[in-house]
């Protein structure tokens, strides 16, 4: 199973890391990738969790 958690924390890690380092002069297509990749990663999580809730619910009925 995909641990979505650690992927995101990783990237916010990686996204403040070089904010630290360069300050304002992170090239802006890092950050827009490290903000879309973010970003996609939670739309994976919830549409996992929305399947396994939906799972759930299949095998109740």
């Amino acid at each position: 199973m995909i641990d979505y958690e650690q992927i995101l924390t990783e990237l916010r890690e990686e996204k403040a890391a070089c904010q630290y380092a360069y300050g304002e002069m992170v090239p802006v297509f890092y950050v827009q990738a490290l903000r879309k990749a973010i970003k996609d990663i939670m739309d994976c999580r919830d549409c996992a969790a929305e399947a396994e809730r939906m799972a759930r619910e299949v095998q109740q009925v």
